[in-house]
């Protein structure tokens, strides 16, 4: 037959049990209740929301001492239990009720908070709950009492404050390593960041002279295809010049040979192969001036042609970084499409002048002078910039326009 002081055991271990969890369940929906009361009050929300959660967070604080009194009643059963019933601690529900009430004994209030509770209810308590509370205000001052009595020792005293010496000079010097070292990552990564803009300047202009090198590149390729037809045509002319002159050149010395051999020459051939070679010399120098001055009008074409292109590529330039300042200024921009619902809104002071000035007119109203003592309040939806934005503004900083 089980024994029945077992079983009382069992019960008074479950109930301890039961309790100590409870009110830990209800301090954590206090907890939990403060703080969304807290993220209601941050969030603005109106004031009927708040009251409710207040009113439900006003219960689990009405709960809490509650369970602890319920609680501290059944841990002094309990401990007194196990100081009367000696001869059961080799079994495991002796065990298991010790442990519940280590458990339970984090949870018991505090000298303070059991003073509190006799003054609150020191009308309504009995006599015996009241004799219980004393006890165990009595029990704690007696342990205090000996933890006090040590600092009457002078030794002690003297080896307290050199050990609160010794930690505090070495948390001083931990505090100045650990500034000292955010010094130093702070240094590294103004460095780190100086570097890279540097490196970013750098390839930023190889990569202008990239371009440029490939634009001269294009120019002189798109120079030489459109150049090509009449620099054949001035080659041809000058080919035929040259033939021509060695075909003279030939003629006057077959005449020198045939006149030193004593043949005779015809004068009516002679006169026909000057007048036919004049002709053609006249030709095609003729032809070869035409050929120059069309080269000269086609590179005119193509110097206006690349003037043009530079001043392209200028504008891109300069497009490209105001581009960028709206960038730094405004962050990353998205285009909203025309077909979407606020388009029109966002562009509409764009197309309306009333429009324009109305919004003009409520960003100016959030304008004070530097001396005013009201503080002027930035609007809702502005972009602001980044708090680490120097290294974003280095790029564009001139300097030679400081001095």
């Amino acid at each position: 037959m089980a024994d029945p002081r077992i079983k009382t055991l069992k019960i008074k271990t479950g109930v301890v049990r039961r309790l100590a969890k409870e009110k830990t369940v209800y301090e954590k929906e206090a907890d939990q209740q403060k703080n969304r009361i807290e993220k209601l009050k941050a969030d603005k929300r109106d004031e009927h929301d708040i009251k409710k959660q207040e009113e439900v967070l006003a219960e689990c604080l009405m709960m809490v001492p509650d369970c602890q009194r319920r609680l501290f009643k059944a841990f002094e059963e309990l401990r007194g239990i196990l100081e009367t019933e000696q001869d059961l601690k080799e079994t495991e529900e002796f065990a298991a009720a010790q442990k519940v009430l280590e458990e339970a004994k984090q949870q018991l209030p505090a000298a303070g908070e059991i003073h509190q509770i006799l003054e609150e209810n020191a009308t309504s308590m009995s006599s015996e709950d009241w004799k219980q509370n004393m006890i165990e205000i009595g029990t704690m001052k007696d342990e205090f009492t000996k933890l006090m009595c040590q600092f009457d020792n002078p030794e002690i005293l003297t080896y307290l404050k050199v050990s609160m010496r010794k930690r505090r000079k070495k948390r001083l010097n931990d505090r100045k390593r650990r500034d000292q070292k955010l010094i130093e990552k702070q240094r590294a990564t103004e460095d780190r960041n100086k570097l890279h803009l540097e490196i970013d300047q750098w390839l930023n202009h190889k990569m202008e002279e990239v371009e440029k090198t490939k634009m001269e590149e294009a120019m002189q390729k798109d120079a030489d295809s459109v150049l090509s037809e009449v620099t054949k045509k001035k080659s041809d002319a000058r080919k035929q010049l040259s033939l021509i002159s060695s075909l003279i050149k030939l003629r006057t010395v077959r005449e020198n040979t045939a006149n030193q051999r004593g043949e005779k020459t015809s004068l009516q051939d002679r006169r026909a192969f000057n007048v036919t070679t004049e002709k053609l010399i006249t030709m095609w120098e003729n032809s070869f001036q035409v050929y120059l001055k069309e080269e000269q009008g086609l590179k005119l074409m193509l110097e206006k042609n690349q003037t043009e292109d530079s001043k392209q590529a200028k504008l891109a330039k300069e497009r490209r970084l105001v581009e960028e300042w709206k960038t730094v200024l405004f962050g990353q921009s998205h285009a909203v499409p025309s077909n979407h619902p606020t388009y029109w809104a966002l562009t509409a002071a764009e197309r309306e002048l009333e429009t324009f000035i109305a919004i003009r007119k409520s960003w100016d109203t959030f304008l004070t002078s530097p001396h005013s003592e009201n503080g002027s309040k930035i609007p809702i939806g502005w972009i602001l910039p980044d708090q680490n934005t120097r290294d974003a503004w280095e790029q564009y900083l001139d300097r030679n326009a400081l001095f």
